[in-house]
């Protein structure tokens, strides 16, 4: 956790656009982003990708991206539906907005709470009662195994190289049928692309992880609607050979600390087993698990 002088240090570097996670690196000398310096820098930049939205070509982008993934749940018949890494919303609301998979009950997790209380607003726009957002991060999601139909990233597991392993993993954990992933692509990218992906510190050899772990990959191509020097490919990985169909459960989420069963009290998401209690703000849960609160009687006062 960084002290005060130096959020306020990491404010004022923000606001002359220099590249957080680079400083932070740099500072603490390393290669790689961890999650906080991830988390750091995103909240810093919350509020920002919905100001591109005003801009009617990335708007127009946006719904290009949001129906192509949408059609993709259509086809799958996803009835419940995950993206990680949802950061403000700007590509779950097209995706939402678009009609194809109205059928589907949607959830939204981001490291950044700030970025999902953008989302929170952002998504009230749908009035859409079967969606449901909460803080998380990618390689400890707080949901049951096998409890998401089909989940899927856009640019998320983007500046977690060196955690590609650990994340596919979690991410397929919680997978059903299908993880849907459209990430940059050192693998089909061009020469740009490529010096872009290890400048920044961004994920690659997903695809090579992903059949080291043992999942077959059905569809691999570049995707599109992306900066000429960071290029992205979808990659469609079925975790089971045979769809699994399973009613929609009241309560999926676990504890992160556990894995044991969560339940929703007034103000926040309690569990027994391990007695951790996790706080709701703005009606966001949040299950990162520094956000957890040790309180092994709380049951007794329900």
């Amino acid at each position: 956790m960084l002290d005060y002088k130096e959020i306020q240090r990491i404010k004022t570097l923000y606001k002359k656009k220099q590249n957080i996670m680079k400083y932070l690196r740099t500072k603490n000398n390393i290669d790689l982003n961890s999650p906080e310096i991830i988390s750091y820098s995103y909240d810093l930049q919350a509020g920002s990708y919905l100001e591109k939205l005003k801009d009617i070509e990335f708007r127009k982008t946006r719904q290009k991206i949001g129906a192509k993934i949408s059609g993709i749940i259509s086809k799958f018949d996803a009835q419940t539906v995950l993206e990680a890494g949802v950061g403000e919303a700007n590509t779950l609301y097209y995706v939402v907005n678009s009609g194809l998979s109205k059928k589907s009950t949607f959830f939204g997790f981001d490291i950044s709470l700030s970025r999902l209380l953008y989302a929170k607003k952002y998504l009230s726009k749908l009035q859409k009662k079967n969606l449901t957002l909460f803080c998380s991060e990618l390689s400890d999601i707080p949901l049951e195994d096998n409890s998401i139909d089909l989940t899927y990233t856009f640019h998320a597991i983007e500046p977690n190289h060196g955690r590609e392993e650990a994340i596919l993993r979690e991410l397929l954990r919680v997978t059903r049928n299908y993880l849907v992933l459209i990430e940059p692509s050192y693998e089909l990218g061009s020469v740009a692309t490529k010096k872009h992906i290890e400048k920044h510190g961004y994920c690659r050899n997903i695809p090579r992880i992903i059949k080291r772990l043992g999942f077959p990959i059905i569809s691999h191509e570049l995707f599109g609607y992306s900066m000429p020097t960071n290029e992205n490919a979808i990659i469609i990985v079925q975790k089971n050979k045979k769809k699994i169909m399973k009613h929609i459960q009241k309560n999926i989420f676990i504890s992160p600390i556990s894995h044991k069963p969560l339940q929703r009290y007034k103000e926040c998401w309690y569990c027994k087993d391990d007695g951790y209690a996790y706080p709701i703000i703005n009606d966001i849960p949040c299950f990162l698990k520094e956000n957890a609160i040790l309180v092994s009687k709380l049951s007794n006062f329900k």
